[in-house]
């Protein structure tokens, strides 16, 4: 039972460093040395490397194309010119 569970927590420890070192060698951003780096700092230190990998290395997100709100100076008590409101007014929105 325990030789199961040694293997099961190999297998999860080797498939966490091999997702982290091909997310490294499909990195187009990073240079070959910061890509060596990164893989030794994944099969030298295991758990921690390939956790630290995955985190900084996220998908790409596609752009919007749309150009961001602006805030709306109706909701901010600084901008509207009254800093104090009683409970009433801040829940109805008045």
């Amino acid at each position: 039972m325990e030789f199961l569970f040694a293997a099961f927590v190999a297998c999860v420890l080797i498939g966490l460093n091999v997702k982290a070192t091909l997310l490294i060698a499909k990195d187009t951003l990073s240079t070959p040395p910061q890509k060596r780096w990164q893989m030794a700092l994944v099969w030298l230190v295991p758990v921690f490397g390939a956790v630290v990998t995955l985190a900084v290395h996220r998908p790409v997100e596609e752009p919007s194309r749309q150009y961001r709100k602006g805030p709306d100076p109706g909701d901010d008590f600084a901008l509207s010119g009254r800093a104090h409101k009683s409970p009433a007014e801040a829940i109805d929105g008045d």
